[in-house]
Protein backbone atom coordinates (compact mmCIF):
# COMPACT_ATOMS: atom_id res chain seq x y z
CA UNK A 1 0.00 0.00 0.00
CA UNK A 2 3.05 2.18 1.24
CA UNK A 3 4.90 1.47 -2.42
CA UNK A 4 1.22 2.10 -4.18
CA UNK A 5 0.90 5.49 -2.46
CA UNK A 6 4.36 6.51 -3.51
CA UNK A 7 3.96 6.10 -6.97
CA UNK A 8 0.60 7.86 -7.27
CA UNK A 9 2.52 11.08 -5.57
CA UNK A 10 5.00 10.26 -8.50
CA UNK A 11 2.55 10.29 -10.72
CA UNK A 12 1.18 13.32 -9.74
CA UNK A 13 4.25 15.41 -9.61
CA UNK A 14 4.77 14.04 -12.96
CA UNK A 15 1.55 15.60 -13.99
CA UNK A 16 1.78 19.08 -12.22
CA UNK A 17 5.54 19.36 -13.53
CA UNK A 18 3.75 18.88 -17.41
CA UNK A 19 1.37 21.43 -16.53
CA UNK A 20 3.89 23.78 -15.21
CA UNK A 21 6.64 23.30 -17.58
CA UNK A 22 4.25 23.88 -20.56
CA UNK A 23 2.70 27.09 -18.74
CA UNK A 24 6.10 28.90 -19.14
CA UNK A 25 7.25 27.23 -22.25
CA UNK A 26 4.23 28.48 -23.59
CA UNK A 27 5.18 32.09 -23.03
CA UNK A 28 8.65 31.34 -24.23
CA UNK A 29 9.34 32.84 -27.97
CA UNK A 30 12.64 32.06 -29.85
CA UNK A 31 13.04 34.52 -33.07
CA UNK A 32 9.34 35.79 -32.91
CA UNK A 33 8.04 32.18 -32.91
CA UNK A 34 5.78 30.41 -29.39
CA UNK A 35 7.65 27.57 -28.04
CA UNK A 36 5.32 24.70 -28.73
CA UNK A 37 4.40 23.25 -25.55
CA UNK A 38 3.23 19.65 -26.81
CA UNK A 39 6.03 18.17 -24.90
CA UNK A 40 5.72 19.28 -21.29
CA UNK A 41 2.13 18.37 -22.04
CA UNK A 42 2.89 14.52 -23.23
CA UNK A 43 4.92 14.09 -19.47
CA UNK A 44 1.55 15.73 -17.86
CA UNK A 45 -0.06 12.97 -19.48
CA UNK A 46 1.65 10.19 -18.97
CA UNK A 47 1.28 11.31 -15.03
CA UNK A 48 -2.28 11.27 -15.50
CA UNK A 49 -2.24 7.56 -17.02
CA UNK A 50 -0.19 6.36 -14.32
CA UNK A 51 -3.04 7.57 -11.90
CA UNK A 52 -6.18 6.19 -13.68
CA UNK A 53 -4.29 2.84 -14.16
CA UNK A 54 -3.61 2.55 -10.28
CA UNK A 55 -6.81 4.10 -9.40
CA UNK A 56 -9.24 2.05 -11.43
CA UNK A 57 -9.61 -0.58 -9.32
CA UNK A 58 -11.44 1.74 -7.06
CA UNK A 59 -14.17 2.57 -9.16
CA UNK A 60 -14.48 -1.32 -9.43
CA UNK A 61 -15.19 -0.86 -5.68
CA UNK A 62 -17.53 1.31 -5.57
CA UNK A 63 -19.19 0.06 -8.84
CA UNK A 64 -19.72 -3.41 -6.56
CA UNK A 65 -20.76 -1.37 -3.26
CA UNK A 66 -23.99 -0.70 -5.15
CA UNK A 67 -26.52 2.27 -4.47
CA UNK A 68 -24.95 5.93 -4.17
CA UNK A 69 -21.69 4.42 -4.88
CA UNK A 70 -22.48 2.64 -8.21
CA UNK A 71 -24.30 6.18 -9.03
CA UNK A 72 -21.17 8.03 -8.29
CA UNK A 73 -18.88 5.72 -10.42
CA UNK A 74 -20.81 5.25 -13.73
CA UNK A 75 -21.61 9.19 -13.44
CA UNK A 76 -17.37 9.57 -13.11
CA UNK A 77 -16.56 6.95 -15.88
CA UNK A 78 -19.41 8.76 -17.92
CA UNK A 79 -18.22 12.20 -17.14
CA UNK A 80 -14.19 10.87 -18.18
CA UNK A 81 -15.39 9.11 -21.36
CA UNK A 82 -17.84 11.77 -22.74
CA UNK A 83 -15.57 14.60 -22.16
CA UNK A 84 -12.79 14.45 -24.87
CA UNK A 85 -15.76 13.42 -27.20
CA UNK A 86 -17.99 15.93 -26.39
CA UNK A 87 -15.41 18.78 -26.65
CA UNK A 88 -14.15 16.98 -30.03
CA UNK A 89 -17.72 17.18 -31.35
CA UNK A 90 -18.05 20.61 -30.38
CA UNK A 91 -14.84 21.60 -32.52
CA UNK A 92 -15.57 19.67 -35.43
CA UNK A 93 -19.36 21.53 -35.49
CA UNK A 94 -18.23 24.97 -34.61
CA UNK A 95 -14.62 24.99 -35.30
CA UNK A 96 -11.72 26.58 -32.74
CA UNK A 97 -12.57 30.42 -31.48
CA UNK A 98 -9.23 32.78 -31.00
CA UNK A 99 -6.75 33.21 -33.16
CA UNK A 100 -7.53 30.67 -35.59
CA UNK A 101 -10.12 31.66 -38.42
CA UNK A 102 -11.69 28.91 -40.87
CA UNK A 103 -12.28 32.01 -43.42
CA UNK A 104 -9.03 33.78 -43.90
CA UNK A 105 -8.27 34.44 -47.37
CA UNK A 106 -5.68 33.24 -49.15
CA UNK A 107 -2.31 34.70 -49.15
CA UNK A 108 -1.83 33.34 -52.69
CA UNK A 109 -3.32 35.11 -55.76
CA UNK A 110 -4.53 32.21 -57.83
CA UNK A 111 -3.02 34.09 -61.04
CA UNK A 112 -0.09 34.24 -58.98
CA UNK A 113 -0.65 30.18 -58.46
CA UNK A 114 -1.49 29.73 -62.48
CA UNK A 115 2.07 31.50 -62.97
CA UNK A 116 4.15 29.56 -60.79
CA UNK A 117 2.71 25.94 -61.28
CA UNK A 118 6.73 25.18 -62.91
CA UNK A 119 8.69 25.58 -59.66
CA UNK A 120 8.70 29.38 -59.91
CA UNK A 121 8.41 31.55 -56.56
CA UNK A 122 5.96 34.42 -55.20
CA UNK A 123 7.52 37.32 -53.15
CA UNK A 124 4.37 38.31 -50.62
CA UNK A 125 4.78 41.49 -48.99
CA UNK A 126 3.26 42.01 -45.75
CA UNK A 127 4.02 45.74 -44.20
CA UNK A 128 7.58 45.46 -43.28
CA UNK A 129 7.79 41.59 -43.28
CA UNK A 130 7.99 39.40 -46.57
CA UNK A 131 7.80 35.58 -47.13
CA UNK A 132 8.38 33.52 -50.29
CA UNK A 133 5.50 30.94 -51.18
CA UNK A 134 6.35 27.70 -53.49
CA UNK A 135 3.01 27.93 -55.92
CA UNK A 136 0.83 27.57 -53.14
CA UNK A 137 -0.21 28.37 -49.73
CA UNK A 138 2.57 27.11 -47.21
CA UNK A 139 1.05 24.37 -44.42
CA UNK A 140 1.21 24.74 -41.16
CA UNK A 141 4.33 24.22 -39.97
CA UNK A 142 5.98 25.24 -43.28
CA UNK A 143 6.98 28.45 -42.39
CA UNK A 144 9.36 27.51 -39.45
CA UNK A 145 11.67 24.94 -41.76
CA UNK A 146 15.44 26.09 -42.01
CA UNK A 147 16.55 27.88 -45.09
CA UNK A 148 19.72 28.34 -46.19
CA UNK A 149 20.92 31.42 -44.52
CA UNK A 150 22.65 32.80 -47.35
CA UNK A 151 19.83 32.59 -49.82
CA UNK A 152 17.37 34.52 -46.82
CA UNK A 153 19.67 37.20 -46.67
CA UNK A 154 19.45 38.06 -50.28
CA UNK A 155 16.03 37.94 -51.19
CA UNK A 156 15.81 39.76 -48.07
CA UNK A 157 18.19 42.43 -48.84
CA UNK A 158 16.42 42.64 -52.49
CA UNK A 159 13.20 42.71 -51.28
CA UNK A 160 13.97 45.88 -48.85
CA UNK A 161 15.36 47.55 -51.88
CA UNK A 162 12.44 46.72 -54.16
CA UNK A 163 10.08 48.25 -51.30
CA UNK A 164 12.83 51.62 -50.98
CA UNK A 165 12.72 51.88 -54.20
CA UNK A 166 15.83 50.93 -55.27
CA UNK A 167 17.03 49.27 -58.78
CA UNK A 168 18.17 45.82 -60.11
CA UNK A 169 16.60 44.15 -57.27
CA UNK A 170 14.08 42.89 -59.41
CA UNK A 171 17.45 40.41 -61.14
CA UNK A 172 18.00 39.42 -57.89
CA UNK A 173 14.96 37.73 -57.03
CA UNK A 174 14.96 36.57 -60.68
CA UNK A 175 18.05 34.87 -59.71
CA UNK A 176 16.55 32.89 -56.77
CA UNK A 177 13.46 31.88 -58.67
CA UNK A 178 11.19 34.13 -57.63
CA UNK A 179 8.69 35.35 -60.79
CA UNK A 180 6.10 37.34 -59.14
CA UNK A 181 5.91 39.71 -56.49
CA UNK A 182 2.50 39.49 -53.95
CA UNK A 183 1.49 42.17 -51.44
CA UNK A 184 -1.17 41.37 -49.32
CA UNK A 185 -3.92 44.32 -48.26
CA UNK A 186 -3.54 47.00 -47.44
CA UNK A 187 -1.48 48.34 -50.82
CA UNK A 188 -0.27 51.92 -49.46
CA UNK A 189 0.01 54.22 -52.94
CA UNK A 190 3.23 54.86 -52.32
CA UNK A 191 4.22 51.09 -52.50
CA UNK A 192 1.99 51.12 -55.41
CA UNK A 193 4.09 54.14 -57.07
CA UNK A 194 7.47 52.79 -56.02
CA UNK A 195 6.81 48.79 -57.51
CA UNK A 196 5.28 50.75 -60.73
CA UNK A 197 8.13 53.05 -61.28
CA UNK A 198 10.35 49.43 -61.39
CA UNK A 199 11.17 48.35 -65.24
CA UNK A 200 11.35 44.78 -64.52
CA UNK A 201 8.27 44.95 -62.69
CA UNK A 202 4.81 44.91 -64.60
CA UNK A 203 1.47 44.75 -62.89
CA UNK A 204 -0.77 42.31 -62.91
CA UNK A 205 -3.91 43.46 -60.88
CA UNK A 206 -4.46 45.53 -58.39
CA UNK A 207 -7.48 45.86 -55.75
CA UNK A 208 -8.57 45.62 -52.19
CA UNK A 209 -7.31 42.13 -51.95
CA UNK A 210 -4.12 43.00 -53.06
CA UNK A 211 -1.59 43.75 -55.75
CA UNK A 212 0.17 41.48 -58.08
CA UNK A 213 3.42 42.20 -60.26
CA UNK A 214 5.53 40.09 -62.53
CA UNK A 215 9.01 40.06 -62.79
CA UNK A 216 9.88 40.48 -66.37
CA UNK A 217 13.61 39.01 -65.96
CA UNK A 218 14.79 35.89 -66.85
CA UNK A 219 13.63 33.87 -64.06
CA UNK A 220 16.30 31.08 -63.01
CA UNK A 221 14.63 27.57 -61.43
CA UNK A 222 16.10 26.87 -58.38
CA UNK A 223 16.10 23.24 -57.50
CA UNK A 224 14.96 21.58 -54.89
CA UNK A 225 17.13 20.22 -52.07
CA UNK A 226 17.83 16.75 -52.42
CA UNK A 227 16.15 13.95 -50.33
CA UNK A 228 18.55 12.76 -47.26
CA UNK A 229 19.23 9.20 -48.07
CA UNK A 230 18.50 8.44 -44.69
CA UNK A 231 14.80 9.69 -45.32
CA UNK A 232 13.20 6.16 -46.56
CA UNK A 233 15.13 3.64 -44.13
CA UNK A 234 13.82 5.58 -41.10
CA UNK A 235 10.53 5.60 -42.22
CA UNK A 236 10.89 1.92 -43.14
CA UNK A 237 12.50 1.59 -39.33
CA UNK A 238 9.37 3.61 -37.79
CA UNK A 239 7.38 1.02 -39.65
CA UNK A 240 9.11 -1.49 -38.24
CA UNK A 241 9.21 -0.54 -34.60
CA UNK A 242 5.33 0.34 -34.91
CA UNK A 243 4.15 -3.77 -36.39
CA UNK A 244 6.83 -4.45 -33.31
CA UNK A 245 4.74 -2.89 -30.65
CA UNK A 246 1.75 -4.05 -32.03
CA UNK A 247 2.59 -7.75 -32.26
CA UNK A 248 4.18 -7.02 -28.42
CA UNK A 249 1.17 -5.56 -27.32
CA UNK A 250 -1.42 -8.58 -28.91
CA UNK A 251 -3.00 -10.63 -25.87
CA UNK A 252 -1.66 -13.71 -25.40
CA UNK A 253 -3.47 -17.01 -24.83
CA UNK A 254 -5.39 -17.33 -21.54
CA UNK A 255 -5.58 -20.37 -19.76
CA UNK A 256 -8.84 -21.87 -18.90
CA UNK A 257 -9.37 -22.91 -14.72
CA UNK A 258 -9.51 -26.43 -15.76
CA UNK A 259 -5.71 -26.27 -17.46
CA UNK A 260 -4.73 -23.74 -14.74
CA UNK A 261 -5.76 -26.58 -11.90
CA UNK A 262 -4.13 -29.07 -13.54
CA UNK A 263 -0.32 -30.24 -12.52
CA UNK A 264 2.33 -29.59 -15.13
CA UNK A 265 4.23 -32.54 -16.75
CA UNK A 266 7.62 -31.39 -15.12
CA UNK A 267 6.21 -30.63 -11.54
CA UNK A 268 4.28 -34.66 -12.05
CA UNK A 269 7.65 -36.51 -12.96
CA UNK A 270 9.28 -34.51 -10.05
CA UNK A 271 6.64 -35.88 -7.79
CA UNK A 272 7.49 -39.55 -9.30
CA UNK A 273 10.82 -39.34 -9.48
Amino acid sequence: MRRQRMIVAIGWGIALYGMFAAILVGRIAVEGTRAWPGVPLAFAGMGLVVLVGLTAHRLAELRAGGGLRRLGATALVGVAFSTPLLAAGYWVATGVRGPLTGDAPDVLPALAASRTAHGERTLVIKGSEFTVLHGRTPLIGESELPVASEARGRVATAAQGLAGGRGGDAATLAQNGIAMVAVAPPVTPLLTRTLDSQPSLQRMSLSEAGGLWRVVEPVTRVPAQPESALHKPWLWAQGALVLVFAVLATPGRRESPQEAAEPSPSAVLAGVS
